[in-house]
C-alpha cells in the first residue's frame, strides 16, 4: 500500500512476509514504484526540470522531524514478557540496523550517529508514535484471531542496505520466536539504563562503548548481540 501520510510525505507498507528476504524484496519494489512515479510526474509537468526523491529518517531542513520505519511482528507471546526480552536487543542492534546520519537536534555542531533517530526516542516504553516516542511501543491491536498479538516497533530506520534490512527484521523475528517457545533470551543482558545505553551506543561509530547490565557487568552492543546469537544457536532445530 502506498499513500500520503498526513498529506505531507509518501508512506509504503509491505504485505505480510514470511521471511526477511521477502521483505527486503518488497522494500526494493517500493523504491522502483516511487522512482516510476517521479518519472511520470516529470514527464507530465513541463514546468519541472527535476524530481528528487530521497530516503531520509530525519529532517535536516530545520523542522526537527523524524519519520523512521515501523515494524510489525505477528506473535503469540505474552506482550510484557516479550518486551523484557526485546529491549536489550533493540538498544544494541543499531550497530547493524542504524541508518547512519547526523543528529538533527544538535544546534551548535555536527554530531554523527549510528542511528539519527535515537535522539527522538525519549522513553524506554511508550504508547505514543508521534511525541515522546519509546524504544518499545505498547500498541497491541487485535488484528486477527487465534490468540495472536501484533508487536509494533517504531524505533527502526529505513535502510539503503538490503543486508541491513534482512538482519534488522530477521534477528528481531528470531528473538520473538524464542520467547514464543518459552525461552528468556534477554534475561542475562538486562541493562541498568537502556535509554542511556542506546544513546551511548549510537554516539560511538567504533562500537566500543559499553553499558552496565544488571548484575554489575559491562557489555558492548556487539557483546549483547552475540549473546542473542548464542541463545538462537542453542535452540536451532527445536519445534
Amino acid at each position: 500500500r502506498l499513500y500520503l501520510d498526513c498529506g505531507s510525505h509518501p508512506e509504503m507498507s509491505s504485505p505480510e512476509c514470511s521471511d526477511p528476504w521477502q521483505l527486503a524484496r518488497y522494500a526494493a519494489a517500493g523504491d522502483r514504484i516511487l522512482a516510476g512515479l517521479a518519472d511520470e510526474l516529470l514527464r507530465g509537468d513541463e514546468t519541472l526540470r527535476e524530481v528528487f526523491v530521497s530516503r531520509c529518517n530525519v529532517d535536516y531542513a530545520g523542522t526537527g522531524s523524524t519519520w523512521g520505519s515501523h515494524e510489525s511482528y505477528l506473535h503469540r507471546a505474552t506482550p510484557v514478557v516479550l518486551h523484557t526480552a526485546l529491549l536489550p536487543h533493540l538498544v544494541s542492534r543499531i550497530v547493524f540496523s542504524g541508518a547512519g546520519g547526523f543528529d538533527n537536534t544538535a544546534r551548535e555542531s555536527l554530531r554523527f550517529l549510528l542511528s539519527p533517530r535515537v535522539p527522538h526516542l525519549l522513553r524506554e516504553v511508550s504508547d505514543c508514535s508521534v511525541g515522546m516516542r519509546g524504544v518499545l511501543h505498547t500498541k497491541d491491536e487485535p488484528l486477527c484471531e487465534g490468540g495472536y498479538h501484533r508487536l509494533h516497533l517504531l524505533c527502526g530506520e529505513s535502510l539503503c542496505s538490503e543486508l541491513g534490512t534482512v538482519l534488522r527484521f530477521g534477528t528481531t523475528a528470531l528473538i520473538v520466536a524464542l520467547v514464543e517457545a518459552g525461552a528468556a533470551p534477554g534475561r542475562a543482558v538486562q541493562l541498568e539504563a537502556p535509554l542511556r545505553a542506546l544513546h551511548d551506543f549510537a554516539a560511538d561509530p567504533t562500537c566500543r562503548a559499553s553499558a552496565w547490565c544488571l548484575g554489575g557487568r559491562q557489555r558492548r552492543a556487539v557483546d549483547i548481540q552475540r549473546h542473542y546469537l548464542r541463545e538462537v544457536e542453542q535452540r536451532l532445530g527445536e519445534p
